[in-house]
């Protein structure tokens, strides 16, 4: 994990009130560590990571089984929180993982937009740009542009509050913010 994705995420947590949770989705498998080291009295972090993340269809279903059935969907994490907390955040980190069409991305906006709107959670989604893509050295680059560095459909990129781009280990910048661009 790297040391910026800790940071932010660290600092999503330390300003959350007390009583909430963090449900990390993790289809990379590398927050478990973090997961278990963060969750304390006041504060705590779900933790779901499982093989049926690699599809698509099944981060879909489990989004909409939590707004259907919480109780049920939280269940299936493997590290749980407390159910009489709020949730107050949802982190997915890794979304580069999936190579869908922007009509799934569109069902995935849907529906983060419904927990949103239900829980009042923010959302965060974590993906690789364009120099993970590239190759070493720029190898695999091509001239294509990209309004935003990534090979996320725009339509849900744009859809974000939001646009970070990693510069290094510790540093990021905002690339975009909603209404910023055309």
């Amino acid at each position: 994990m790297t040391k910026i994705k800790s940071s932010v995420v660290h600092r999503l947590i330390d300003e959350l009130p007390n009583q909430t949770f963090v449900l990390m989705i993790d289809i990379a498998s590398c927050w478990r560590e973090f997961a278990t080291e963060y969750s304390h009295e006041e504060k705590s972090v779900a933790y779901m990571n499982s093989a049926s993340l690699l599809h698509f269809e099944s981060l879909i279903n489990f989004l909409a089984q939590l707004n259907d059935n919480p109780q049920e969907a939280l269940s299936r994490c493997k590290q749980a929180a407390p159910l009489q907390f709020q949730l107050a955040s949802i982190v997915i980190d890794n979304i580069s993982y999936y190579t869908h069409d922007n009509a799934s991305y569109e069902l995935l906006f849907k529906i983060l937009r419904m927990l949103r709107s239900r829980y009042g959670c923010s959302v965060m989604t974590v993906g690789f740009g364009l120099d993970f893509y590239n190759g070493v050295e720029q190898s695999f680059a091509t001239n294509k542009s990209y309004d935003i560095p990534t090979r996320l459909p725009m339509s849900y990129v744009k859809n974000m509050d939001c646009v970070l781009q990693r510069d290094n280990a510790s540093t990021a910048r905002v690339v975009y913010t909603k209404n910023s661009m055309p």
